[in-house]
């Protein structure tokens, strides 16, 4: 289940329908308890950072799993990009922030955390 916290709706509905995404940017907090894909956002970049749980596995696109295990420990993706999860232990939360460039861009940091980018 995702929760959005804050967003900036684009300014029109871009075209392309239902798929289409229809903010600048988004930031959610994401409750995980199950393993599985993403979803998919083309043309946004992502960036995850996990907020508590013991954490997770990702498979960005046809790269080797990544694990996310860290308290506050970040991972940046494209949108577009297939993502697959598996969770380590139990539940998890994570926050996400969504930017669609040129509009948005995003980064973030936590005091003494260097962010994971693939």
């Amino acid at each position: 289940m995702t929760e959005e916290i804050l967003v900036e709706p684009r300014p029109s509905q871009p075209p392309g329908g239902e798929d289409s995404v229809r903010f600048v940017w988004r930031l959610s907090i994401a409750h995980v308890e199950v393993g599985g894909p993403f979803a998919s956002f083309p043309g946004v970049d992502r960036v995850m950072v996990l907020m508590d749980g013991t954490g997770l596995d990702l498979r960005i696109g046809a790269a080797e799993w990544t694990r996310v295990d860290r308290p506050f420990a970040s991972l940046a993706f494209a949108g577009e990009t297939p993502v697959e999860c598996r969770l380590i232990d139990s539940e998890l939360r994570s926050e996400a922030q969504l930017t669609t460039p040129p509009e948005a861009a995003s980064s973030i940091g936590v005091a003494g955390f260097e962010p994971t980018t693939s």
